[in-house]
């Protein structure tokens, strides 16, 4: 059972802010825009073809990280699908629809530098500082999120909710 929270519409203003914030600071320069599997699915997606709209070309990759168990963080993050791009001296977006403790988009940043990438940033629909275990920001950030378990629009609930054109907060029955 869920509940609402950002409409298709409201998501949709949101991702438009983003791709202009993001095409201003990158322009210019190679881009390689990074989804962080599996929950960056639909707003990466929406996210570059509002880049395209505004000229930006970019080259996509994917990693795959995991550090949830049900509702709950392990604290340990596993990669299970590594960069396949060269990222040398190129501006890596990194993308996720949530920032939560910040364990995995920092292994990401870490992953990226170690590549060679010129300069490494992170996009995220909806930040939820208050639970922040490491000390991370993301430079474009949609909205700040409170403390609810947050499913749709890609993120999910024990794989479950993901196909969801809205953000929603759980509510446990």
């Amino acid at each position: 059972m869920y509940e609402i929270i950002m409409n298709e519409l409201q998501v949709k203003g949101v991702v438009e802010r983003l791709a202009s914030e993001v095409a201003a600071d990158c322009a210019g320069r190679p881009l390689v825009v990074t989804g962080i599997l599996k929950a960056c699915l639909h707003f990466m997606s929406d996210l570059l073809r509002a880049l395209s709209e505004r000229g930006v070309e970019a080259e996509v990759d994917f990693i795959e990280c995991a550090s949830y168990s049900g509702t709950e963080s392990t604290g340990k993050v596993d990669c299970l699908l590594a960069p396949q791009i060269d990222c040398r001296g190129k501006y890596v977006l990194l993308v996720d629809t949530i920032l939560e403790s910040g364990r995995t988009l920092k292994k990401a940043f870490e992953i990226y530098s170690t590549l060679g990438a010129a300069q490494v940033e992170a996009c995220v629909l909806l930040d939820k500082d208050k639970c922040r275990k490491e000390k991370i920001e993301a430079k474009f950030v949609g909205l700040s999120a409170g403390n609810d378990f947050i499913v749709g629009y890609g993120a999910d609930h024990d794989q479950k909710y993901r196909n969801l054109p809205f953000v929603a907060k759980l509510i446990k029955e």
